[in-house]
């Protein structure tokens, strides 16, 4: 009965995207609680506007189309290059904007 228990993300293995290590969930105690992993959901996008009731004002935003999950444990996070990594794959315009930057000096 125990295993019919068991969380979704325990039944799917997650493994840092980094190093492959396997990953568990957040341990939660009286005081305290253990973070072993970071997750982070990217993927392809679409720019969309939407127009408010008034009509006077429009709100353009990015929608997701296709998700991916980027998982990334706790050890490998405390390294820049890695935070460096998923901030471009979060937001590949501001990495293009900074390589287009770059070229022109």
């Amino acid at each position: 009965m125990a295993a019919q228990g068991a969380s979704a993300a325990q039944s799917r293995l997650l493994r840092c995207e980094d190093c492959g290590r396997p990953v568990r969930e957040t341990e939660h105690g009286r005081t305290a609680y253990h973070v072993d992993y970071y997750s982070l959901y990217t993927g392809e996008v679409e720019e969309q506007s939407l127009a408010s009731e008034d009509g006077e004002r429009r709100m353009t935003f990015q929608r997701l189309l296709s998700a991916v999950e980027i998982v990334t444990c706790a050890d490998c996070y405390r390294d820049p290059a890695v935070q460096r990594r998923r901030e471009e794959r979060y937001r590949p315009e501001t990495a293009a904007a900074e390589e287009g930057e770059g070229a022109r000096e």
